[in-house]
């Protein structure tokens, strides 16, 4: 574990920087950042991959909104559709439309007027864009009737920036995050010979994380499902 200071007090050591000035302190700062969202979008990290909050649809409405998930947004994984109309209610997987909303053949496979109704019929299938810096859901077709949404997403980390700030990263990976920030380091510096160095470090810190999160990923299927247990081969 280590807070953003210890990060950067050990950063400043290894690629020889002065973290108490002030402007040598700010490159430092970023060299970490810079790390930490490096590593969070090289690979799908479980514990980044989240929930949005439920939203509802209704007839006619072509996009949602998400602001309050913004900041955090990276991309969509999965979207479910819930019609609480049947007891118990019905739930369906939407397929990611590829081609954006924007592109006049989005309109072409979705149809024409949304007030048609011959055109409004249970979404299958879904876009999501930026507009004004927030993630925008596009439905195809048009809803025809009030829909509950569920939209499972890949996130990203926020930025450290109090002395104090620690991150899932910092508490469980610092080696690898100081790794991959000396490597933004020496890369500044145009040490190469380090750069290689660290790339190799930060290389099997990763492969080692990413086993670990096998590992409890393996186990959490196991306790909900005892086929994955029985099918589970153990090495001597």
């Amino acid at each position: 574990m280590a807070t953003y200071l210890q990060l950067r007090q050990q950063l400043a050591a290894r690629i020889h920087m002065d973290e108490t000035l002030s402007d040598q302190a700010t490159i430092l700062n970023r060299f970490i950042n810079t790390a930490i969202e490096t590593v969070a979008e090289e690979t799908e990290w479980d514990f980044l991959v989240e929930r949005g909050t439920s939203f509802s649809v209704g007839s006619t409405t072509t996009t949602v909104t998400f602001s309050s998930i913004a900041s955090t947004f990276i991309a969509p994984l999965s979207l479910y559709m819930i019609d609480t109309a049947y007891s118990p209610s019905k739930r369906w997987q939407l397929e990611e439309q590829k081609i954006p909303f924007s592109d006049p053949a989005f309109n072409t496979l979705r149809g024409v007027d949304p007030n048609d109704a011959t055109r409004r019929k249970k979404p299958t299938r879904y876009w999501v864009e930026w507009n004004a810096q927030a993630p925008v859901l596009i439905l195809d077709p048009y809803p025809d009737a009030t829909y509950t949404g569920v939209l499972y997403y890949r996130a990203t980390l926020p930025d450290l920036s109090a002395d104090a700030d620690t991150n899932y990263f910092t508490n469980n990976f610092r080696g690898m995050i100081l790794d991959q920030a000396s490597k933004e380091g020496f890369t500044f510096k145009g040490k190469d010979e380090l750069v290689e160095l660290y790339q190799r470090e930060y290389e099997r810190k990763l492969d080692s994380a990413l086993d670990r999160q096998d590992i409890r990923s393996r186990t959490a299927r196991m306790v909900l499902d005892p086929k994955v247990f029985k099918n589970t081969r153990v090495s001597p």
